[in-house]
């Protein structure tokens, strides 16, 4: 007997190999054939495979399905339920590292600044509501030891777009559990 399950991918970085072996340890010992489908690219993969599941390119919110099938496929569905509902929506908070105090520390780059900084109150780990960290009186080096640059104009793009993609991916993160977030300081 063949099932599916069907959901939105919970990560929001997509299935990278971290959540990629979470989802492959949730059914190695199932003898049935699971397949994930990316639904967004119609990529059908063996959800038996990191690899194979890292290559199916899910971003965070795609829209997925796993097709079991063969001896023990229930058993292994409800194991894939179990992980996509309880597992995977928590890997974020675990890559983001702390100090052993519970601290927040910045990037070397910009300890190496000596800046003032304040570390606001944060929602969830690793993003924190509070000002714009604004450098007065400081001079960011114009190069990096090891590090390829663009000119700073292509530099600030860059870092406007992904600010304006974690903005997207927190405001959809929050229309999923019924919330908003009206309130964006630029």
């Amino acid at each position: 007997m063949d099932f599916n399950h069907t959901f939105r991918c919970p990560v929001a970085s997509g299935l990278h190999a971290r959540p990629a072996s979470r989802i492959v340890d949730a059914v190695k010992k199932y003898p049935a054939e699971v397949i994930l489908v990316n639904k967004r690219t119609g990529m059908r993969v063996n959800a038996k495979s990191t690899l194979a599941i890292v290559s199916a390119d899910i971003r965070g919110d795609d829209p997925c399905r796993f097709e079991v099938s063969g001896e023990k496929a229930k058993e292994a569905l409800k194991a894939l339920q179990g992980c996509v509902d309880r597992i995977l929506p928590n890997l974020t908070e675990e890559m983001i590292p702390e100090t052993d105090k519970g601290e927040i520390s910045l990037p070397y780059s910009f300890q190496d600044l000596e800046a003032d900084y304040h570390a606001g109150i944060p929602l969830v780990r690793g993003i924190g509501r509070g000002e714009v960290v604004v450098l007065a009186n400081s001079q960011i080096p114009d190069t990096f030891p090891g590090l390829q640059q663009e000119s700073p104009e292509k530099e600030l793009a860059k870092h406007a777009q992904a600010i304006e993609r974690v903005h997207h991916s927190i405001e959809k993160a929050a229309e999923r559990h019924g919330k908003r977030h009206t309130q964006r300081n630029t």
